[in-house]
């Protein structure tokens, strides 16, 4: 991952649980935009643009997608999480 990023917190889900000290304070307040959402009962799909400020790009377009796979409770098993940084 690049430095400055934020992004899922990868393979430990710990970081996650507790809450990573870095996570959302790159993006720009007000600048989430939901693109599209669909789903079903066990998976749902989520396309998103954003707008990221600092970092060692400066300010970039950030489009992503989050796919969320949902256990038998209705709980989040797993998130997949793909963005793209392009400068503005």
């Amino acid at each position: 991952m690049a430095p400055g990023l934020p992004g899922a917190a990868g393979r430990d889900q710990s970081a996650r649980v507790t809450g990573s000290p870095n996570r959302g304070k790159p993006i720009v307040p007000g600048s989430v935009r939901v693109l599209a959402s669909t789903g079903d009962e066990r998976n749902a799909l989520l396309t998103l643009t954003m707008t990221m400020a600092g970092g060692p790009f400066g300010a970039a377009a950030a489009p992503c997608a989050r796919l969320y796979l949902l256990d038998d409770n209705n709980k989040i098993s797993t998130e997949h999480v793909t963005f793209y940084v392009a400068p503005e």
